[in-house]
């Protein structure tokens, strides 16, 4: 994720979204002192920079189980461990973090006169690109239906979304409300076409030649509509559902 006080934004990164690519391109342009957090890998002219530091560990808290009261077969465990874990290690921000906790950790007046946006994508694109980023993580080759049995696992207790298991809707919606917490969204398959029109309202040097494609390769490049079977779709259709319905995603 980015804070720029340079340019005076917040890009939430959401999952399988050329996020990595966007970072990468921004890196350079920003400020020394605006935040940008570690890769799970590094890359090249990317550099991770002010994303440690003291936060309100109590209001984290307060907000942390909205998503939880949906499914009542509910285990906690996980992300306490890993909020506890951010506090006691001083990681403020961290790769994918949502953006009501990117409120909980800024200023007022940061959240409030920042431009805040990200990326989305359509569910049955993403997960595709989630399933070889899955294989290509955990060096295995599970199937589809395999992977989606692990999306369904991590629903119970992810409160947002990492590349492996890309449901965005909690990265940029409050986790009580199910307001919108971002200025604007937008769409993977536009991205080339609207992400210049951003950066020019936010002053932003642009030269989208210079784009890069970071983590070419992890898929086949097929077309999604031949990968999935009647039941697939299904199962992606629920997993992803209020994206869906947000978004008005077709298959």
């Amino acid at each position: 994720m980015i804070i720029s006080h340079k340019f005076r934004f917040i890009f939430i990164k959401t999952a399988k979204t050329a996020g990595t690519s966007i970072e990468v391109f921004l890196s350079p342009l920003c400020g020394e002192l605006d935040v940008f957090t570690p890769f799970s890998e590094p890359e090249v002219g990317h550099v991770p920079r002010n994303y440690t530091g003291r936060f309100n560990l109590a209001a984290d808290l307060s907000q942390k189980w909205g998503f939880f009261v949906e499914k009542k077969h509910i285990s906690a465990t996980w992300p306490m461990r890993e909020l506890l874990s951010q506090y006691l290690k001083r990681i403020r921000y961290y790769h994918h973090i949502p953006a009501w906790q990117v409120r909980n950790r800024v200023s007022q007046e940061t959240w409030q006169q920042y431009f805040k946006f990200c990326v989305e994508r359509n569910p049955y694109d993403k997960a595709l690109s989630a399933w070889s980023w899955y294989n290509h993580k955990t060096g295995g080759a599970s199937s589809l239906n395999e992977y989606l049995d692990t999306c369904e696992r991590w629903m119970d207790s992810r409160d947002h979304a990492v590349g492996m298991w890309p449901y965005n809707y909690r990265n940029y919606v409050d986790p009580n409300t199910r307001d919108l917490l971002v200025d604007r969204i937008i769409q993977y398959d536009k991205l080339k076409d609207d992400l210049p029109q951003i950066l020019e309202q936010l002053n932003i040097p642009v030269d989208l030649s210079n784009f890069p494609n970071a983590k070419a390769g992890m898929r086949s490049g097929q077309g999604y509509r031949t990968q999935y079977n009647n039941d697939q779709r299904k199962r992606v259709f629920e997993l992803f559902k209020a994206e869906f319905e947000m978004h008005g995603y077709e298959f």
